[in-house]
């Protein structure tokens, strides 16, 4: 064993989810020879990355102490294993930190956010972090980060890029793929991965940057981890390369030379593109970035002789200022940050290094969270309405100490959970997508699977146990069979015993690569089965109904919310009231009256006297209004229970009359009127305590001779306050468990449940097709299910699994002794019948030639229906070009044949290669076109896409127009080009990929190299989004929005170029290329009227900094209805995320709000405009959002727009013009208010804001909390009335009054006031 010359950091893998840091350290004591625990430190102990993994292990980072020993025996891979006995797996320990490594353990509770943390060329993935010396016991990130961000996990990811020696040849596009497989196969394709942060050094940072690009422009599963990158802090990465004149004279001909190091190189156009297009995929995308500069030089390499090499050569600022902030070091220094250390040492931060502090900051400025975790709540004490707790306002002598009554039994908050909108969560819309999508059985019948005893499909549907595996090739019939199963009658029948008691359920899943997340995943999956489960069985909701008690209790003990019965009893004790049996009866009432279900059946007993509800209709009328005061609960802080939505039909429909609906509102609100009940438990104590706090807060400040009685009121009337708000954070809380996403812990734990369920018999049959299509490791769903599946598992649920998938390795291994069958072994007769069928169908061709050859292609397909397709499409395409007959001909077809490749993949190739070099950009261009296109393309759309492709400039159209070449010429373009790679439907003349494999094949990084080459794949920097884009915005099409955007988010360039080439006249007057869609009143829709009116339609933000870098002044002096074109862009499919961006940017460059009146009336009475179709009265808080951004920009706060009154909103007769105050909510009337608006402004029926709130039909949300919250800030900024006559005002007093709000408030601000001219 060789002596260490230093101390280094080494890894530990595969330790039990079980250890503590001592049980590790004693356990590689007795792994290592000479080596006790005590020489061991280890600082990091966590939850390895692996989330597919059913039994989780932990990883360590460790050094040895006052050991001379080299626990890795000089191993020449840098790691070594340990056997241990008991373990399934051995304990790995290395130093190179290969992959993923997590530096701190976060709790799954806290678990919000993961931050990868990426070195630099020829470092060390840990090492390069940690300060210079021989102690190697700290590194910052790992040490001191998660103390300032306890719920971020940090995670550092170790490649390898050494220098000298290698022959690696790779590129930065290699380590970036390689990156992404990492993050693709440790879970962040999932749906519930957290959101991404980055450290980035040096040449990780380049990797990084190409690695976004890659995400964002490949499939759904990379784009999905591209959409949870959140932001990075770059350290000293170059934007214009590095001086490595060095370097690559140490390298000579190595080839890592020029593959690798000259990329980076100040020479590099590489580089300058590089970050070009991540400048713009990061800016749509919201990445928020931050720049670390260096500003010490660092030695040069020099050489000593042989093959030593050190850094002792001439200083030289490796990456300059300018470079490493790519210029933002100029016009934006807030988003760089200043290091004063060389290249290398400028990430090596020491304990306790200010630095520190200023990195947690900007992640916590990227992730919008605290530093510091907050200081938690003091326990035990009655919260007040202000955070404070009672007990820090009891005076200090003894006699005031609180004595807590003693609780005679614990009593549990009520709680109340809706299965139907459980349900609803549960049930994904797109759960059965899949299944229907698959073809019938049409060309061939697959009743074999019932009648051939060899498989043993029957006898095991009828007694068989545990799991059933159908496996088969790509594309030989797989899905179709599982779908048949599913319907097939035969199948239920068999699965059902007519002596056996059990609940018999069929559950199915169709895994499908091209869906979106839910339908490819994990969670996907597990929402599924459950959710037909519980379809099928009501009863079994109970499991999840106690599943969301637990995680209630769980969170509520976290949060230190207590419980209403415990609150009570610490303001009782407080109060120093004596227990007894009757407080107790009394406070276990107060407790059980807060059961808003049972609450609401005692509302409805005592309201209809005369009539009783029964069965499913009064059940579902009683959860139709917890449901609705739930919502009320959500967005209302104090509502009262008359804003339950007015009567409508669905109570009438359950046979109630308005009267009888208020009446039972009236009479529920009454009994759960915690305030009221607690207030009468205080009086029958003794204590004097107003009706409401607002009185006694009135009453209690006028006892001037009574101070002490008086602050000891005020502390009850706080600690009232307090009670009740932790009661409502707890109902909150019930709502938010009930309304979250459904996580894979969640998921997994209801599954759970439900299998070790105790209530029945219950035998469920799970059926899933493609498990080779899931999106996570394979291992992982195959422990799953052989888990799910086995016998005597659980107490009185039996679990049998029918599943499909290719033959792949990993579940040859795992389900080899599982009966099943391989689906390619028993269809020849459904392929030969197949090929007969498509040989006679061809009337054009002599089946004589084929029929003999039909046996071969049986034979080679391997039960490959879709090679049999691609095989007789090559000899038709062959017997129909070939000029020759007879035996030249046959000898000509076989010979075909025998050189056709017999794999899919290879067979895709060929016939790229088969395509002519000339045609092979249009092969590209309808390929990606189609496989970036949600729906099925027209075939003379793809001739037209081509012609879109041809040029980034808007191009004349040629004579004749659309509609040539002819649909037939259009068909044999595209076969050209395609070979048969894609399916022509000749009824609906459109063209779709023929098969999810080569939409992989399509998908795959190495695609456009392939159909290209090499040359002018780097030349190329569209996609298919690029070409649908112009394409579909030259035939009028909107959709071309959502494309435009896609290309920008998955190329990081705009279309500028294209878009602003288009001749001005096809803006503004209809064309056959530009027309409807720039037409009004044609397409319904706002005039598209510009360049700049496009791109804010569109959500554009790069064409917008193009189009601003080239004109500085573009945006200021538009005369275009922009925010016209913003609110049409929103109602045609723009986020809301976008919407907001787009405005933000626009008042950034200089846009003029009143410059667009329509514009802003139309953002204003969008916020209302739901409510007036719907009669929901809901604020927009999209529309709010945005009215909120444009207020702050006013020039003129009394800006005058047009509306209409709601009750004729289509009728332009009632047009009304009046200020911008008139229609708005609270949050936007308090900017307008507050910069200077005219609270009496009048519309032109002579109304003040305070008038039109209070009109019966006006825009405004009719319930009591809005016009209480708006008509006192429209008075406090003194606000008056113009038109309403004091019977009006009065009535809205009363109002107020039934709803539960104090009015005199109104009456000491001296209202009723009118607005008196001069």
């Amino acid at each position: 064993m060789a002596s260490l010359e230093k101390t280094k950091v080494y890894r530990l893998r595969n330790l039990p989810d079980h250890l503590d840091r001592q049980s590790a350290a004693e356990l590689i004591a007795s792994c290592v020879d000479d080596v006790s625990p005590q020489h061991i430190r280890i600082s990091s102990l966590a939850f390895a990355i692996d989330p597919w993994t059913r039994s989780p292990t932990q990883t360590a980072t460790l050094t040895f102490r006052g050991c001379t020993l080299d626990p890795l025996n000089s191993s020449g891979n840098g790691e070594r294993a340990f056997a241990v006995p008991g373990l399934a797996k051995p304990l790995i320990l290395d130093h190179h930190f290969r992959g993923l490594t997590p530096l701190n353990e976060v709790s799954q509770e806290r678990h919000q956010y993961d931050c990868i943390v990426v070195s630099g060329l020829a470092s060390h993935p840990f090492g390069s972090w940690q300060p210079h010396g021989t102690d190697k016991s700290f590194m910052w990130i790992r040490d001191e980060l998660p103390q300032y961000l306890p719920t971020i996990r940090f995670i550092a990811y170790g490649y390898d890029t050494t220098l000298k020696p290698s022959n690696s040849f790779q590129t930065i596009p290699d380590l970036a793929n390689s990156f992404i497989d990492v993050l693709r196969a440790d879970g962040w394709s999932s749906p519930t991965a957290k959101p991404l942060l980055f450290l980035a050094h040096s040449l990780g940072g380049v990797i990084l940057k190409q690695t976004l690009l890659m995400l964002a422009g490949s499939g759904q599963k990379e784009t999905s981890i591209a959409n949870l990158i959140r932001g990075v802090v770059f350290f000293g990465v170059p934007s214009q390369g590095m001086p490595m004149a060095d370097v690559i004279t140490m390298l000579g001909d190595q080839p890592n030379r020029d593959a690798l190091v000259r990329e980076v190189s100040v020479k590099s156009e590489y580089i300058s593109q590089l970050e070009k297009q991540f400048a713009g995929a990061s800016f749509v995308r919201t990445i928020k970035l931050f720049w670390a500069y260096e500003t010490k030089t660092t030695r040069t390499v020099t050489h000593w002789g042989g093959d030593k090499y050190s850094r002792s050569g001439p200083d030289t600022i490796l990456v300059t200022r300018e470079s490493a902030t790519s210029g933002r070091c100029f016009d934006n220094q807030s988003l760089t940050i200043q290091i004063d250390e060389n290249h290398s040492d400028m990430v090596k931060f020491p304990s306790g290094d200010y630095r520190t502090r200023i990195i947690a900051s900007k992640l916590a400025d990227i992730c919008g969270i605290p530093q510091m975790s907050q200081a938690s709540q003091v326990p035990n004490s009655v919260f007040l309405s202000n955070g404070d707790a009672i007990k820090d306002q009891v005076p200090t002598d003894n006699s005031s100490v609180v004595q807590l009554p003693s609780i005679r039994s614990p009593v549990t908050d009520p709680l109340i959970w809706d299965d139907k909108r459980i349900l609803t969560s549960l049930h994904a819309p797109e759960r059965d997508n899949r299944m229907q999508q698959i073809d019938p059985q049409s060309k061939h019948s697959f009743d074999w699977v019932y009648d051939k005893a060899s498989i043993g499909f029957s006898q095991w549907l009828r007694n068989g146990q545990g799991i059933y595996w159908i496996s088969g090739k790509p594309g030989s019939g797989k899905s179709t069979l599982m779908k048949f199963i599913y319907n097939d009658s035969r199948t239920s029948e068999l699965l059902h015993q007519w002596q056996s008691r059990a609940c018999q359920i069929t559950s199915s899943f169709f895994f499908h690569y091209r869906g979106n997340s839910v339908q490819k995943s994990f969670e996907g999956l597990l929402r599924s089965v459950i959710s037909q489960i519980l379809e099928a069985e009501p009863g079994l909701l109970e499991v999840i109904r106690s599943t969301f008690c637990d995680l209630f209790h769980r969170r509520v003990i976290l949060q230190d919310l207590g419980s209403l019965q415990a609150d009570i009893y610490r303001l009782i004790g407080f109060c120093k009231i004596k227990g007894d049996a009757k407080l107790n009866d009394d406070i276990t009432a107060i407790v059980q009256s807060q059961n808003a279900l049972l609450s609401l059946r005692r509302a409805i007993n005592a309201s209809l006297d005369n009539i009783t509800w029964h069965g499913e209709i009064s059940h579902e009328a009683e959860m139709e209004l917890l449901r609705r005061r739930d919502e009320l609960t959500i967005h209302v802080l104090n509502f009262s229970m008359d804003q339950i939505h007015l009567f409508d039909n669905t109570f009438g429909e359950w046979g109630l009359s308005e009267f009888q609906f208020k009446e039972i509102i009236r009479s529920w609100g009454e009994k759960l009127d915690l305030d009221s009940h607690i207030r009468r438990l205080l009086r029958s104590q003794g204590l004097q305590v107003g009706e409401k706090t607002e009185q006694q807060g009135r009453k209690s400040h006028g006892r001037q001779n009574h101070d002490n009685r008086e602050n000891f009121l005020e502390n009850v009337e706080r600690g009232i306050k307090g009670l009740l708000k932790r009661h409502s954070d707890r109902n909150h809380l019930r709502i938010a468990i009930q309304d979250e996403e459904w996580s894979r812990h969640k998921l997994e734990e209801v599954l759970r449940r439900l299998c070790t369920q105790s209530l029945f018999d219950l035998d469920l049959c799970l059926l899933l097709d493609a498990l080779d299509e899931y999106d996570g490791r394979p291992e992982f769903i195959s422990g799953f299910l052989k888990d799910l599946a086995q016998e005597a598992s659980f107490p009185r649920t039996r679990i049998r699994i029918l599943f499909s998938s290719r033959p792949w390795n990993v579940f040859r291994k795992e389900f080899r002794a599982c009966p099943g069958f391989e689906i390619h072994e028993h269809t020849e007769n459904d392929i030969r019948n197949y090929c007969i069928m498509c040989i006679h169908d061809n009337v054009l061709l002599s089946p004589k030639y084929l029929l003999p050859l039909v046996e071969e292609i049986v034979t080679r397909s391997s039960g490959v229906f879709l090679w049999v397709k691609l095989v007789l499409h090559d000899l038709c395409r062959i017997m129909t070009l070939h000029r020759h007959k007879g035996d030249q001909l046959k000898n000509y077809l076989r010979h075909t044949l025998g050189s056709l490749p017999d794999k899919l993949d290879e067979y895709y190739a060929a016939i790229i290669e088969r395509v002519s070099p000339g045609s092979r950009w249009e092969t590209y261009v309808v390929l990606e076109s189609l496989a970036r296109s949600e729906a099925v393309l027209p075939i003379q759309d793809l001739t037209a896409l081509i012609w879109c492709s041809m040029t980034k400039r808007y191009l004349v159209p040629k004579q004749p127009q659309r509609g040539e070449p002819s649909l037939e010429q259009a068909e044999q373009l595209i076969r050209e080009v395609t070979g048969c790679l894609v399916d022509i439907d000749r009824w609906t003349k459109t063209v779709q990929l023929m098969h999810q494999t080569v939409k992989e094949f399509v998908e795959a990084p190495q695609f456009r190299h392939m159909v290209l080459g090499h040359n002018r794949a780097e030349m190329t920097e569209e996609n298919g989004h690029s070409f649908l884009a112009k394409h579909l915005f030259l035939i009028n099409d909107r959709r071309f929005a959502t494309h435009a955007r896609e290309a920008e988010r998955t190329t990081g360039l705009s279309q500028y170029e294209f878009f602003t080439s288009v001749p001005h006249a096809c803006f503004d007057t209809p064309t056959v290329y530009v027309g409807d869609l720039f037409n009004e009143k044609a397409a319904g829709h706002q005039q598209i009227s510009s360049p700049l009116a496009l791109a804010v339609f569109a959500g554009l933000q790069l064409f917008l900094e193009d189009a601003y870098s080239a004109d500085k002044s573009i945006v200021a002096k538009s005369s275009d209805p922009l925010l016209c074109s913003l609110v049409d862009g929103k109602e045609n499919g723009l986020s809301s995320e976008d919407c907001i961006k787009m405005a933000q940017s626009l008042v950034s460059k200089g846009f003029v709000v009143e410059r667009d009146r329509k514009g802003i009336g139309e953002v204003v009475i969008r916020i209302w405009f739901d409510a007036v179709i719907t009669w929901r009265y809901q604020a927009n808080e999209d529309y709010v959002n945005l009215a909120c951004l444009f207020a702050d920009h006013l020039k003129n706060t009394n800006y005058s727009i047009d509306w209409m009154e709601r009750y004729d909103a289509y009728s332009a007769d009632n047009q009304i013009s009046g200020s911008i105050l008139h229609l708005s909510p609270p949050s936007v009337a308090e900017r307008l208010l507050d910069r200077g608006a005219d609270a009496n402004a009048s519309d032109s029926l002579g109304r003040s804001p305070l008038d039109y709130l209070l009109v019966d039909l006006s825009a405004h949300n009719s319930s009591a909390h809005h016009l209480h919250e708006s008509s006192l800030l429209l008075i406090r900024h003194g606000g008056k009335l113009r038109k309403t006559r004091r019977k009006e005002w009065e009535a809205f007093m009363q109002f107020l009054q039934l709803s539960g709000f104090d009015t005199e408030i109104f009456r000491n601000l001296g209202f009723p006031a009118w607005f008196r001219t001069e």
